[in-house]
């Protein structure tokens, strides 16, 4: 059982979000060295670092202690107190993690999954696109079971029962009065796909029909015949935070995933996913065919 649990006593302003002060602190400590003109390389070999660190400090996918922030200020040339003062504040309240996650669980999950998840936790609005399966979070254990025991890269059985137990996570947060909108897009090809054995998947369509019916989620398929094709694209997570300032890309595929926080690219993602949204079918439609679907595999597996 992964040890995951939300920090519910702590009630933060929209500014006062980890992920967000998370990202103040990099593109902060990003600035100051494309200003002085160095290089990762040069940073790591002035704090005795290992080049790994500072690249992933500066992409957000590690934080930075108090003490070695204020050498890192003082060798980029800020020294403005106010400034170092307000960078130091959003270390700390970066490193106070919405979702907490045992240490001994920790290795089994990758740095983007962990970003993931706080992200999540101080979303807005989170789209979800996949043409191929039911993305994490909406997953029935079972579901998720079928997909990581056929993983092209085998799993270690302890890494498989985390990362399910954790998409059970992310589906209750769903379930809070305070969670953000979910925008959901799926290609038709994912209600034909039975992983898992058509019983299962038959359940598995009738948990995504609830949803839509306790407005959990908004849900659209685009169908076969659509016009989806011309900008399709690979399945993506994008999380839109509370701020109405930052947003992130989460793209995963079998051998690797990643986050991106390029607001060009992350924007290319928003506006392709309001033309898919746009073409597919309405809520009810979607709804109906999903029906189709689950009756059908229902008679499969009868």
């Amino acid at each position: 059982m992964v040890r995951v649990c939300r920090r519910d006593t702590e009630v933060m302003s929209n500014v006062d979000s980890p992920a967000v002060a998370r990202r103040r602190v990099r593109l902060a400590l990003r600035a100051a060295r494309v200003t002085k003109k160095l290089t990762q390389s040069q940073v790591a070999k002035a704090m005795d670092w290992s080049l790994s660190k500072v690249i992933r400090i500066e992409k957000g996918e590690v934080n930075v202690s108090p003490s070695d922030l204020k050498v890192l200020l003082e060798h980029l040339d800020v020294t403005d107190p106010a400034k170092v003062e307000e960078l130091l504040d959003d270390v700390r309240l970066s490193r106070s993690e919405r979702w907490t996650i045992s240490t001994e669980d920790r290795h089994r999950y990758t740095p983007a999954m962990i970003e993931l998840l706080q992200f999540e936790a101080d979303a807005r609005t989170v789209r979800y696109y996949n043409g191929v399966v039911v993305p994490g979070p909406l997953q029935l254990r079972g579901y998720s079971e079928a997909l990581f025991l056929d993983h092209p890269v085998p799993l270690e059985t302890a890494v498989i029962n985390a990362r399910v137990e954790l998409r059970q996570v992310r589906r209750q947060r769903m379930y809070e009065p305070n969670a953000p909108d979910y925008l959901v897009l799926l290609d038709e090809s994912v209600l034909m796909r039975p992983i898992g054995g058509p019983h299962l998947m038959a359940e598995q369509l009738e948990l995504l029909m609830r949803m839509m019916d306790e407005r959990r989620i908004q849900l659209r398929i685009a169908p076969l015949n659509g016009k989806i094709a011309s900008i399709f694209l690979g399945p993506f997570v994008l999380v839109d935070l509370e701020d109405d300032r930052s947003a992130m890309l989460y793209r995963e595929s079998a051998s690797t995933d990643e986050t991106i926080h390029d607001p060009d690219e992350v924007e290319q993602h928003r506006v392709k996913f309001d033309v898919m949204w746009r073409r597919c079918l309405d809520r009810d439609d979607s709804r109906q065919l999903m029906a189709e679907r689950a009756a059908s595999f229902r008679d499969q597996s009868d």
